[in-house]
């Protein structure tokens, strides 16, 4: 068997007569692949020879079509809002399209609900403040905790003696009324004026005891104005005229 060939030249064959057998061929070339127009895209068959085919160019089967994709979805940061991209065909490919809404914008937050906050001074010894609302925003601010008055400040009002003038405190709050330096409230028996006067007085235990160091002696001596029990008083003829409260 020599290129296929039976010779006698040789003598004994050393192939058998398969084996000398050439294999058959394929006629042609290859065909191009088939295509297939799909609803988005193509599939490309190819064409086949071989044995199975017993050498003859057989068109194999075409794949499947590209399936159109589920729609993507998405919920939102609220929680609540779910949106859609589904997917049409662009230049024969699946693609997917725009959101079909847009997601709610998240509030903007600036503290946490029920927050107070603290800031400067204010008015009467105040205090400025701030609360953060359930929308989660501050509240303008306020002055809370004021006093009455202003600190220093005088003022005669709810005063019951002429004269008498009460000041504000450092904590903005009213002190007690009082009367000018050197001098004391009094009550005059005759009209009930109420004053703040510079008279001196005695009691009955010391005919030196006065209001005044520089008192004269003469006002104690003056009998039938003073007893055991108060009120003090400035007398004249015995007749109480005034009298400490």
């Amino acid at each position: 068997c020599v290129g296929g060939k039976w010779v006698d030249s040789l003598g004994t064959c050393s192939k058998t007569v398969a084996e000398c057998t050439p294999d058959p061929e394929c006629e042609g070339t290859q065909p191009a692949d088939a295509v297939k127009q799909c609803e988005c895209g193509t599939v490309k068959a190819s064409y086949k020879c071989d044995a199975s085919t017993n050498y003859q160019w057989v068109q194999g089967a075409f794949p499947a079509c590209p399936a159109k994709p589920a729609d993507i979805t998405e919920t939102c940061s609220d929680g609540k809002t779910v949106r859609t991209k589904s997917y049409t065909c662009v230049n024969n490919v699946w693609t997917a399209g725009d959101w079909d809404r847009e997601c709610p914008e998240e509030p903007v937050t600036e503290c946490t609900a029920g927050q107070v906050e603290t800031g400067a001074s204010c008015g009467n010894c105040g205090t400025q403040k701030r609360t953060c609302g359930a929308d989660g925003k501050w509240s303008s601010w306020e002055c809370s905790g004021q006093g009455v008055c202003v600190p220093g400040t005088t003022t005669a009002e709810g005063c019951n003696f002429n004269q008498q003038t009460k000041t504000c405190n450092s904590v903005c709050q009213w002190n007690d009324c009082k009367c000018p330096t050197g001098s004391q409230p009094w009550i005059f028996s005759q009209g009930g004026a109420k004053e703040c006067v510079s008279y001196c007085y005695c009691d009955t235990s010391s005919s030196a005891g006065s209001f005044e160091p520089a008192c004269p002696s003469s006002q104690c001596a003056r009998e039938g104005c003073y007893s055991d029990n108060p009120p003090l008083g400035i007398c004249s003829g015995g007749v109480v005229l005034a009298y400490q409260p």
